[in-house]
């Protein structure tokens, strides 16, 4: 996917930071995209940071699950489970991101 190539290819955190904020925007996201952008961050404190402008714009909360192999504590997750619950669902009316598209090989 071009949006997590762009992420890659952006050394400081500030600016990923900025072109993800900018990115949640206008668009809503699944939890496998929520999930493949997180983990492009090495440090706890970014990725919580990214996380928390990424779950609002949660569109299937119902798969909150892909996210536990990053937050493997159960405080962890139940932060993110706390997060979602703050934040309505997203309703699936409203632009969505195109699918990362997953290679098979």
């Amino acid at each position: 996917d071009n949006f997590i190539l762009s992420i890659k290819q952006t050394s400081s955190f500030d600016a990923r930071f900025m072109q993800i904020s900018k990115a949640t925007r206008n668009t809503s996201f699944y939890m496998d995209q929520i999930h493949d952008i997180l983990k492009q961050f090495n440090f706890s404190s970014e990725r919580n940071k990214i996380r928390d402008i990424l779950l609002p714009k949660a569109i299937d909360h119902e798969n909150i699950r892909l996210l536990y192999d990053l937050y493997r504590f159960p405080s962890e997750q139940k932060r993110l489970n706390e997060l979602l619950e703050k934040n309505p669902r997203r309703e699936s009316m409203q632009i969505e991101p195109e699918r990362i598209s997953k290679k098979t090989e």
